[in-house]
């Protein structure tokens, strides 16, 4: 007998025209009776899909919700029989739940839409004739006057609003400041802006540029604080634009200058010295010369060794030095390396850390700190620890702190295996023995992080809806984007354009008679800084990217097959299945099935015709409702 705790996804379960436990007499049923036969229908159901869970995988919430749900019993629906009779949790707190197989029914991202409007929007001749075809064609939408579109979008969005939200999108702000006392400044923001976004009722914290440098350790800590319990908690998520637009517009200058400064590093050259990052004149202490973020150049060189360790010391390097465990001895000042305490480090390591420990708690300074040693290839012990460690990896995983989750040290103990690990940490980073110890699978063993096909890596089948073939590796994807034609880029001055020039949008919106001229067209040219001309290049520097998605399309056309084709199987796997008797045996609520099978060679037979299982579920009383407390499954 085997326990099902794994299978009921958000339990909430139905009934079918199969057999019953109750009888009538006379044709008179009682309302007792009526529940009764509501009662063991509804099992059944639960049966059914306990079976398929079981044997098949499939996810249970979506055969109740497809299957069950609006079949009706005396004249009710079983989603109102469960309301009745279940308690709201439906099974018990024992049983865990597990989601399981179902086709996606969530509404895809319009990314192939996307491509098409920035492909036609990026045709400069194609982009003037609409540009010029506004003022003529938008009194027939009926969106003038004060009641209309435009006079409502008057009234939403106020001019203090919009301003604010340019703002985010420029370094005018960060004028005369350095790129770390930009960063503190944005980080403070982005902190006040999370904690709103989720509900925390505390004080914000001190945006001035003077105080932000001080408040970044305290601010961060109530970050993880604040958003680890949120998490915890599971409360929903109440965003709204219009209530939310400056943390919104916050956050995204946060993530802006995060862009940039990747954008920023990833133009160096030479490896990156502890000097050039964060000397007197060094990267984060000279200013801001960039609004624009190249993410094919960015991407291109993630091929480059060179610059994909320039990136990971320019996100993680947080101490000039590092210690190495040359002995036994040495381990307590080699875990001087990792600080999950405080927040205080330069550049974006310090919400990194907090991120992480908001999410997995106690981890994030031992993340931030491994990454900050295996970026700047510092040798993590000595030829004498790799060997214990490969000889007694359990007395090394010992010394680590309790904090760090089991299926991490056990990540590491694989990893212990390999001397590179311990002697040249980056080089093992990018190498086939990385990919071995983090997955275990040797259908995998020959390729790095890089060219490892995503199927295997991470076991997923697809990404934003779009099918993975098995070949697909991230450096696939990379190459894919980085050979399309045409720009894929932000310049952030030409989203600025856009956002601040949306008052006069608006007038033409709400006066079919304004010069739609103000938008910036100026015969067959755009002005300068105007509404028209930031739309336009904005949509101009992402021809790559619609280019990439035209290139992926098929990916979309064979998941939408998959989809059905899982459809399609789980129905005829459901009308397969037939509970062929029901009874009561010691507590226990029994359904037998007698499901037709399709190779005879491996099964047992009933009357050689098909396998015979059986489940056994157990009920619990709860404030006078039932709650399932076992589901068992017997072979």
């Amino acid at each position: 007998m085997k326990k099902l705790l794994t299978i009921l996804g958000v339990m909430m379960i139905g009934s079918s025209s199969v057999a019953t436990l109750v009888s009538c007499t006379n044709n008179t049923i009682t309302k007792q009776q009526l529940s009764d036969q509501d009662l063991t229908r509804y099992l059944q159901e639960t049966a059914k899909i306990a079976y398929l869970s079981k044997t098949k995988g499939y996810d249970a919430n979506y055969l109740f919700e497809t299957f069950v749900a609006h079949q009706k019993s005396n004249g009710q629906n079983f989603k109102q029989i469960q309301e009745q009779l279940f308690t709201k949790q439906v099974v018990a707190q024992e049983i865990e739940l597990k989601e399981g197989k179902k086709p996606d029914k969530s509404t895809s991202l319009p990314l192939d839409m996307l491509a098409k409007i920035i492909k036609m929007g990026s045709d400069k001749n194609t982009f003037l004739m609409i540009a010029k075809l506004i003022p003529a064609i938008l009194p027939g939408f009926h969106l003038d006057g004060e009641n209309g579109l435009g006079g409502m979008l008057e009234k939403l969005l106020t001019k203090d609003d919009i301003n604010y939200f340019s703002a985010s999108l420029g370094n005018e702000k960060y004028q005369n400041k350095t790129f770390q006392e930009a960063i503190d400044i944005s980080l403070i923001k982005f902190v006040n802006a999370i904690n709103k976004i989720i509900g925390v009722q505390t004080n914000k914290f001190d945006e001035t540029e003077t105080s932000a440098s001080g408040l970044k350790d305290a601010a961060l800590k109530s970050l993880v604080k604040n958003l680890n319990q949120f998490i915890q908690e599971k409360q929903p998520l109440n965003l709204t634009v219009l209530s939310n637009l400056k943390e919104i517009a916050d956050i995204i200058d946060f993530v802006r200058l995060l862009l940039i400064y990747i954008n920023v590093i990833n133009k160096e050259k030479e490896p990156i010295t502890w000097e050039r990052l964060n000397g007197e004149n060094g990267i984060l202490n000279s200013p801001i010369n960039s609004n624009e973020v190249d993410f094919k150049t960015i991407l291109s060189g993630l091929g480059n060794n060179v610059k994909t360790q320039n990136l990971f010391k320019g996100l993680f390097w947080s101490q000039e030095t590092y210690q190495t465990m040359n002995g036994l001895g040495d381990i307590g000042k080699f875990m001087e390396n990792f600080d999950n305490e405080n927040y205080d480090e330069k550049g974006f390591t310090p919400i990194f850390k907090a991120l992480i420990n908001a999410f997995i708690p106690g981890i994030g300074g031992y993340i931030t700190g491994l990454l900050g040693i295996v970026s700047t290839n510092t040798p993590i012990g000595s030829e004498t620890i790799a060997g214990l460690a490969q000889k007694f990896p359990d007395l090394v995983i010992g010394f680590l702190p309790s904090s760090i989750p089991k299926n991490f040290k056990e990540m590491l103990k694989r990893m212990m295996k390999y001397k590179q690990l311990f002697l040249q940490p980056w080089e093992f980073l990018w190498s086939a023995d990385f990919i071995q110890a983090l997955t275990e699978k040797e259908s995998i063993k020959n390729h790095n992080i890089l060219t490892a096909p995503l199927t295997e890596l991470t076991g997923w089948t697809s990404i934003f809806q779009y099918q993975l073939s098995p070949t697909t590796s991230i450096q696939s994807i990379i190459n894919k984007i980085t050979t399309q034609t045409g720009n894929f880029k932000i310049n952030f001055n030409n989203l600025q354009n856009v956002i601040k020039n949306i008052p006069e949008l608006i007038k033409v919106i709400k006066n079919p008679k304004y010069p739609a001229s103000n938008l910036g067209v100026n015969g067959n040219a755009f002005v300068k800084g105007s509404f028209f001309d930031g739309l336009f290049n904005t949509l101009a520097d992402f021809q790559g990217f619609a280019g990439f998605i035209e290139s992926i399309a098929h990916g979309k056309t064979t998941y939408q097959n998959e989809q059905n084709r899982l459809a399609t199987e789980m129905l005829a796997a459901w009308k397969d299945v037939e509970v062929t008797k029901t009874f009561i045996a010691d507590g226990y609520y029994v359904f037998n099935f007698n499901e037709p099978m399709q190779d005879k060679r491996s099964v047992s037979y009933v009357d050689g015709k098909s396998r015979l299982e059986k489940i056994k579920i157990k009920l619990n009383k709860v404030n006078h409702k039932n709650e399932i407390l076992e589901i068992n499954f017997d072979d």
